[in-house]
């Protein structure tokens, strides 16, 4: 009577196929951690100062004409954004070099008229300084508020503001990329 088994060859074989599972398994949670991290952290305040703009634009609606505004609490047209600048534990505004600080890390974010190919466009530090343009409620364009958090260079958070001549209307729509 013959023993059936199982040879040396075909358990290599099983092992292998289960290595190449869990290595394929461990690379999509890893990656799928980083964006629930990105989503947590940076996509809050991202979309945050894409409403201030938002509802910035809004405010402004008697004024038809187009209007450039400055991030900033001084010049000539400031739009003191809370949610677009960085202040200190002491209420002190920062330079536009700071970055918002949050519990899952440093979050860099920008004001940006055209879409960010990759996180690299998104220099360190926070919109200060940064310009958008109203007429008649709305922005005058579309306007990107990207941002990403330190230690996660593969993903970044972009929201755009758009206004009423785009297709789906007037408002924010924020993706991880």
């Amino acid at each position: 009577m013959k023993i059936r088994a199982f040879t040396l060859i075909e358990l290599l074989m099983v092992l292998v196929i289960i290595s190449v599972l869990v290595s394929i398994g461990l690379f999509s949670y890893a990656k799928n951690q980083r964006r629930a991290k990105l989503s947590s952290y940076a996509e809050p305040v991202v979309r945050a100062c894409a409403m201030d703009i938002f509802v910035w634009c809004l405010q402004t609606k008697e004024q038809t004409s187009p209007v450039s505004f400055v991030i900033d609490t001084v010049g000539s047209e400031p739009a003191p954004l809370k949610n677009c600048l960085v202040f200190d534990t002491s209420n002190n505004l920062q330079p536009s070099n700071a970055k918002m600080s949050t519990p899952g890390g440093a979050v860099s974010f920008k004001v940006l008229s055209t879409a960010p190919d990759n996180s690299a466009h998104i220099e360190n530090g926070n919109p200060r300084g940064s310009q958008f343009v109203c007429s008649g409620g709305q922005v005058a364009q579309d306007y990107y508020v990207a941002g990403k958090l330190d230690g996660i260079g593969d993903f970044m958070v972009v929201c755009r503001i758009t206004n009423n001549t785009h297709s789906e209307g007037a408002g924010i729509k924020c993706v991880i990329r």
